[in-house]
């Protein structure tokens, strides 16, 4: 992984079905008194923000 840099996080048991499934995020927070996302999987759509994450290279952590 290169730090600062968008990758997608790709299902590999999905090469064996008709889905490109990635790992995903909801644009917005379920809750205002707690921030907090969804996690999801879903199809691969290009440019979707939802679905790039960067890695911080410092802490070993990634982020949407």
């Amino acid at each position: 992984m290169q730090p600062d840099e968008c990758i997608i996080l790709h299902l590999v048991e999905s090469d064996n079905t008709g889905f490109d499934l990635v790992l995903s995020t909801q644009a917005d927070d379920q809750s205002t008194e707690w921030p907090a996302k969804w996690g999801l999987i879903e199809n691969y759509v290009k440019d979707d923000e939802g679905q790039q994450w960067i890695y911080n290279e410092e802490d070993g952590s990634i982020y949407n």
